[in-house]
């Protein structure tokens, strides 16, 4: 069952074309990689929430704020929280100059 999930994304990493693949994703670990450690650990039933999990989590829409330790988090369009350990680089590096300010 496992390889009903494993197999298309191995086909995508390495026959779609790079230059198609636009590194766009809100968390560090891209969506692709994430569901296929998530399946090859945990299983067919896990991979297939992890997938779930990701199509409804990265959207636009998402909000990001400081907690009160200082470190930036995203509020997702489902109310979820990533923490900045999980955030892109991408994503977090234009916000990187209001963390001095906010000292």
């Amino acid at each position: 069952m496992r390889l009903l999930l494993l197999f298309p994304i191995y086909l995508y990493w390495h026959i779609w074309p790079s230059a198609l693949k636009k590194r766009q994703c809100l968390f560090k670990e891209s969506c692709s990689h994430y569901i296929w450690r998530v399946t090859s650990e945990l299983g067919f039933s896990a991979g297939c929430k992890a997938l779930v999990d990701r199509y409804y989590n990265c959207r636009p829409g998402y909000r990001v704020t400081m907690n009160d330790k200082g470190e930036f988090q995203i509020r997702l369009v489902t109310g979820a929280v990533v923490s900045e350990q999980e955030i892109a680089d991408a994503v977090i590096k234009p916000y990187l100059g209001l963390k001095d300010l906010a000292r």
